[in-house]
């Protein structure tokens, strides 16, 4: 365990943060500029961990777009959607893995044992490879329905995470994602989530400071409970 006086890993850091906030932004957009000014609007309303999800984009654009974000997100954690090599040449603090990407093992050996290293698992049997590759986090898709991924199978709702969580035994920390609103975090960190994972209830509203404040509010809520 680190001393006082000592810096956290990049690992270290971000599952702190994940545990005093509950809750973990996807960032995307049309444009770097609209990225980066959600990344600082979710910021102020309490968000620090935050993963980079761009899509379609050309690695340059990506790599740009991740070094300005690791200037206005001083302080809290980075990581970057399926590509080790872009995590690793921007600097970001881990990588999210899909299921076709990179096993967990050979993601830390091209980042380094202090990075942050996450992956989905939307069924019993990938929540079982998954909790035996030893990542930071697991995050299962989709708790209900999502129009942000439109691949990502049918919604597990409240009993099919719980039936998933329960696989896991408590090893490692577990986010749900798909349909995340503030009237659900609450019954799904009562089921066996870590944290919420959330995408487009942040990045569409008009107001994504005061959407993440709320959000960061009910998940701590839901966590004392």
């Amino acid at each position: 365990m680190p001393q006082p006086d000592e810096p956290l890993t990049a690992r270290a850091a971000a599952g702190k943060r994940l545990a005093a906030t509950g809750v973990y932004a996807i960032l995307g957009g049309p444009s770097a500029d609209r990225v980066v000014q959600l990344a600082r609007a979710l910021r102020r309303g309490g968000v620090r961990v935050f993963q980079l999800r761009l899509k379609g984009v050309p690695d340059r654009e990506i790599l740009a777009t991740a070094a300005r974000l690791r200037r206005v997100l001083r302080g809290c954690t980075l990581v970057i959607n399926d590509r080790c090599d872009l995590a690793r040449v921007a600097g970001a603090d881990g990588v999210h893995l899909g299921q076709d990407d990179l096993p967990p093992a050979g993601a830390r050996r091209l980042l380094g044992g202090g990075a942050w290293v996450g992956i989905s698992a939307g069924s019993p049997r990938e929540v079982a490879a998954a909790a035996a590759a030893r990542p930071d986090y697991i995050r299962n898709f989709p708790a209900f329905t999502t129009r942000t991924k439109r691949d990502a199978g049918r919604a597990l709702g409240l009993r099919g995470f719980r039936r998933l969580a329960a696989l896991t035994g408590g090893r490692f920390p577990l986010l749900a994602v798909g349909g995340i609103r503030p009237d659900n975090v609450g019954d799904l960190i009562g089921n066996g989530a870590t944290a919420v994972a959330v995408a487009s209830w942040l990045t569409s509203t008009k107001d994504p400071e005061r959407a993440a404040r709320q959000l960061v509010e009910v998940a701590r809520a839901a966590k004392r409970r």
